[in-house]
C-alpha cells in the first residue's frame, strides 16, 4: 500500500485517543477487532474506509464526465497509464457540495474481490487509525446504504464505511 501526498497527523506509537489505538508497525495489535482504517473528511463529517482497500492517496486527478453516467459516478481519470472510475462518495453519502481545496485529496481503492480500481475525491484525509469493531460501535440504520456504523475518537465522531454495501452500491451503479 502506498500513502504519498498527504498530510497526516502523527501520534507515537502505543498512544491512544478515544478508542482508537496507534501501533508500531509490527506490533500485535491486543484485540482481535482491530482493523485499520485510513480516515478522511467529507464535509463536516469524519469518513473510515478499511486501509487494506486503500492502495494510495493522491492530489486531486483530472476528472472526465461521461454523459449518461450515474448519479454517483463522476467520470473517469487518469492514473499513470490507467483509467479509474471516479465515484462521488458525497452524493452517495448525500453530503453538501463543497469545492476543491489545496487540502483536497483522491482516495485510490481496488474494490474487494474485483480487479476494479476507482478514485474517491475526499475534502481532506486525516491518519491511519486502529478501530476496535467490538466496543463503541454504533450499528448503522438497515436503510444505511454505505455504512457500517459509527463510533468516537475522543471528540470527533465518525463513520465507517462497509465495503460490502460500497461493493453492492459500486455493482449497482456500474450495471445501470
Amino acid at each position: 500500500m502506498e500513502l504519498s501526498n498527504f498530510e497526516l497527523e502523527l501520534v507515537p506509537p502505543g498512544q491512544t485517543r478515544g478508542q482508537a489505538t496507534y501501533d508500531a508497525p509490527g506490533t500485535a495489535p491486543e484485540s482481535t477487532s482491530l482493523h485499520k482504517f485510513v480516515s478522511f473528511g467529507l464535509g463536516s463529517k469524519t469518513y473510515c474506509l478499511p486501509a487494506e482497500l486503500v492502495e494510495e492517496v493522491s492530489n486531486p486527478l483530472p476528472t472526465t464526465r461521461l454523459p449518461g453516467t450515474p448519479p454517483g459516478v463522476a467520470g473517469i481519470a487518469p492514473l499513470r497509464g490507467d483509467i479509474v472510475a471516479v465515484i462521488d462518495l458525497r452524493s452517495l453519502l448525500n453530503e453538501r457540495n463543497l469545492t476543491t481545496t489545496n487540502r483536497s485529496k483522491f482516495i485510490i481503492s481496488r474494490t474487494e474481490g474485483t480487479d476494479m480500481r476507482v478514485a474517491f475525491p475526499v475534502d481532506r484525509v486525516f491518519e491511519m487509525i486502529e478501530i476496535d469493531l467490538d466496543h463503541n460501535i454504533v450499528p448503522a440504520n438497515a436503510t444505511d446504504t454505505l455504512l457500517f456504523g459509527s463510533g468516537a475518537v475522543g471528540d470527533t465522531e465518525f463513520n465507517l464505511i462497509d465495503p460490502d454495501k460500497l461493493r453492492h452500491v459500486l455493482a449497482q451503479e456500474h450495471s445501470d
